[in-house]
């Protein structure tokens, strides 16, 4: 065996060797693909809820994520939220992307919330499927969270 060919053989066992521990030491990154429902309901919990809305009156969606288990909201994370569908027919929204570095969270230690507002504009029901992209940390590792939740939405007359 040339010693070329060794070279190569050593760095491809060494190239092996030293990819688990790449993910030992950077938990946040292998993270990034979202928790197991065990690991997530460790970490937080997310909630959608609204309030009826009369057709021409104003209300507001409200996402509240609680975070639990040692670890607290994570500010400097530029944490995102998206309404994922439209086609409503019973509400408008005034945007459908919400941004924490916008102030669009209002964020404490261990919750923030979302309000997202909109208008009733027929009778009917709507469901908005809300997607968020979020930081956690501990003492010892951030992480980023992605979750996703329905909020019903009542119009009445």
């Amino acid at each position: 065996m040339s010693l070329k060919t060794r070279t190569v053989a050593f760095l491809s066992v060494l190239a092996l060797s030293v990819l688990p521990l790449a993910a030992l030491a950077c938990p946040s990154a292998a993270d990034e693909g979202g928790a197991t429902a065990e690991e997530a309901a460790a970490e937080y919990t997310i909630e959608a809820t609204a309030e009826p809305v009369k057709v021409g009156a104003q209300g507001y969606a409200l996402v509240t994520i609680k975070i639990l288990g040692g670890y607290h909201w994570n500010k400097e994370y530029p944490a995102k939220a998206t309404v994922a569908n439209d086609g409503f027919t019973a509400i408008d929204l005034a945007k459908k992307e919400f941004k924490q570095t916008s102030g669009d969270f209002a964020a404490e230690e261990t919750v923030a919330t979302l309000k997202i507002p909109l208008t009733g504009k027929a009778t009917g029901t709507e469901t908005l499927k809300v997607d968020t992209r979020f930081g956690v940390c501990s003492d010892k590792v951030c992480l980023i969270k992605k979750a996703s939740a329905d909020v019903k939405v009542v119009v009445a007359e």
